[in-house]
């Protein structure tokens, strides 16, 4: 039976989901490490029955489990971070879609400075993409490239999109060669990236219990969507070939830039999907 279909909706349904915490967290306008602790607290409440009932918690309780536990959890701290950062400087619509397509990116430099891999002219021409999209989107903030501010969002961005692709290598080497549970392992980083914001959870615990008590319906909804998006995904990827999902997931690109028009009225929309559209295809070349 081919499942491809479904693959393509449930990777569709993902790429909603990414774009969809992603316009709640904009709009929190938030960045500490203390709000960073906060969410991954809610995060760990709420999945704890299903990973408690669906996955032997246990198993990663050995040394090489703790250690990808920790070395992840520090990785997503540092991503989550630059990506609030980011939103209090860019739009949606610009931080995003940078952020997004940096991590590809970078990964595909590396197998050719490091690797010393020959890319395909495809590979070449999807690099082209990339950057042609990004400047587009990143010209379409409005502001002058001299600005201090203009230059720290798009630096967060890039940030952000090189710890996509740290934690991305990393996670799947945790799940797919050292065998560990899916959400066993997703939960117990959860568990410890709260931990390791717990001083700062308490520094900031004044600031967060009105964060909390303002917005505790948008911050469930990202502990809800975020790790679903990534669990739809995972799934995906035993129903239909990497070459399909990987660019196809990143149509989360077109949904956040949408979005960031229709709920926070942001502009130079065309530009934006022009750019975006230029970075899925170029996202498409390099993964297939």
């Amino acid at each position: 039976m081919d499942n491809t279909p479904l693959a393509f909706t449930l990777v569709l349904a993902a790429a909603l989901c990414h774009a969809c915490w992603n316009l709640l967290l904009k709009k929190s306008g938030s960045a500490s490490l203390g709000f960073v602790g906060l969410l991954a607290s809610i995060e760990t409440l709420v999945w704890l029955p299903i990973a408690f009932f669906a996955s032997d918690l246990t198993s990663i309780l050995t040394p090489v489990g703790l250690l990808a536990i920790a070395v992840s959890a520090m990785l997503h701290i540092a991503y989550f971070w630059l990506l609030t950062s980011a939103y209090g400087k860019s739009d949606l619509g610009v931080a995003y879609p940078i952020a997004r397509a940096t991590g590809p990116f970078l990964s595909g430099l590396f197998a050719i400075v490091v690797l010393m891999e020959r890319p395909r002219p495809e590979e070449w021409i999807g690099a082209c993409a990339i950057i042609i999209g990004s400047v587009l989107i990143g010209l379409s903030q409005g502001k002058q490239l001299s600005e201090v501010s203009w230059w720290r969002g798009i630096r967060l961005a890039l940030l952000c999109g090189m710890t996509i692709a740290a934690y991305t290598v990393w996670d799947q080497q945790a799940v797919k060669h050292w065998e560990l549970p899916v959400l066993a392992f997703y939960w117990g980083q959860l568990v410890v990236r709260s931990a390791i914001c717990m001083p700062w959870m308490i520094k900031d615990g004044h600031e967060l219990r009105v964060d909390f008590s303002r917005q505790w319906k948008g911050l469930l909804v990202i502990a809800v969507l975020s790790p679903l998006a990534y669990q739809l995904v995972l799934l995906a990827m035993t129903m239909a070939p990497l070459s399909l999902v990987a660019p196809l997931r990143e149509t989360s690109i077109l949904f956040a830039i949408i979005l960031g028009s229709l709920f926070l009225k942001e502009r130079n929309t065309g530009r934006r999907l022009a750019g975006a559209v230029c970075m899925v295809l170029g996202l498409g070349l390099i993964t297939l």
